[in-house]
């Protein structure tokens, strides 16, 4: 409401891989890929509408979100086409390293995939027979190719023995050198969800690509910003969003009022 008075058109877009309300299919959409589809259905979304109101600036486009928001935020900025389409981010306490975030929701829906184990014991007993088929599934002494694929077997942890799980996380970090617009990185340095340190990490990363961009780091502010910070950290997303996308640079040296 407070981006409308401003002059903006607010869209909220309830994506694929949303609602688990739906369907099952449509709430599964993401598993493995969280990012990719969700910045395609907003940035699809948002044309269709401009296709249909001929007020929308199609040219100037701004997307802000908190935590798997910020997270995807600035996942826009950095992720060809993607950061062609989106102007301006603020991305507040995104969890733009999955690698250092909890692994039960980033691992469900970014990241792991489970494949067929060419070297399982179930291809050990193919090869070797029934018995040494056996054996390997125990991941016993009788196990193919000895310790290996022993240890192997016990090591996944659900001790099925003919998969394996790929982990494979991208980070935004990775995309650092694809920045184009302007974005804001915010975190509070007290997080008790998302570790302030993936935020640091993408700002070192955007450091290291020579890219300019905006860092506000709230002094013990938890994942949740509070009371004057609160109020602060959306007077700032306003002006942030005015000045890059309206050419409003109104504040200058000004009082925050």
């Amino acid at each position: 409401m407070q981006l409308a008075q401003l002059g903006f058109i607010v869209v909220e877009v309830g994506h694929r891989g949303g609602s688990p309300l739906r369907s099952l299919a449509y709430h599964r959409y993401g598993y493995g890929n969280l990012r990719d589809y969700a910045l395609a259905d907003k940035k699809s979304a948002l044309e269709q509408l401009a296709a249909r109101h001929a007020f929308m600036d199609i040219d100037k486009v701004g997307i802000f979100g908190h935590s798997g928001g910020g997270f995807m935020t600035a996942a826009a900025m950095l992720l060809p086409p993607y950061n062609e389409f989106f102007k301006v981010g603020w991305s507040e306490s995104g969890n733009h390293d999955n690698n250092i975030y909890n692994q039960n929701w980033s691992e469900w829906n970014h990241g792991v995939k489970v494949v067929a184990k060419a070297d399982s014991a179930r291809g050990g007993a193919a090869r070797g027979g029934a018995a040494a088929g056996a054996a390997q599934r125990r991941g016993g002494p009788g196990a193919g190719n000895g310790a290996t694929a022993s240890r192997e077997v016990v090591q996944d942890s659900t001790n099925y023995d003919n998969i394996r799980f790929e982990i494979r996380v991208p980070t935004n970090d990775e995309l650092a050198g694809n920045l184009k617009g302007n974005l804001a990185l915010i975190t509070g340095d007290l997080d008790n969800n998302v570790h302030p340190g993936g935020t640091i990490r993408l700002a070192n990363a955007l450091i290291k690509a020579n890219k300019r961009f905006d860092f506000y780091v709230y002094p013990g502010e938890p994942h949740g910003y509070r009371g004057a910070v609160g109020t602060y950290n959306q007077r700032m997303l306003m002006e942030y969003f005015a000045e890059h996308l309206m050419g409003d640079y109104y504040r200058g040296n000004s009082d925050i009022k």
